[in-house]
């Protein structure tokens, strides 16, 4: 993480966990995105699941105090980054329609 030292071993392995869950998502997202147009059920999904993941991050803020600067960024896209997907998917919808 930015800012700490070393890892500690339960630390370690939770965040190589995160970073294939993060993968797959990725990709997940990647397959999804062709297809936006015309498959809200997987955008709003994967798009739901991003700003939920965004809502723990700002439960952690309130609880243990700010993170990261970066960390602050990222929340700042995971809470507004969703809206406008669903927004743009609608978009794209209403369009093909």
């Amino acid at each position: 993480m930015p800012g700490q030292g070393a890892a500690n071993s339960a630390l370690e392995s939770e965040m190589r966990y995160y970073a294939g869950f993060y993968a797959a998502f990725g990709l997940a997202a990647l397959h999804a995105a062709p297809q936006a147009g015309s498959d809200a059920k997987t955008i709003r999904a994967l798009s739901g699941c991003v700003f939920a993941s965004g809502l723990g991050r700002l439960a952690a803020w309130r609880q243990v105090g700010p993170p990261h600067p970066l960390q602050r960024a990222l929340l700042g896209i995971e809470l507004a980054g969703p809206a406008a997907i669903v927004g743009w998917q609608a978009r794209l919808q209403s369009r093909a329609a």
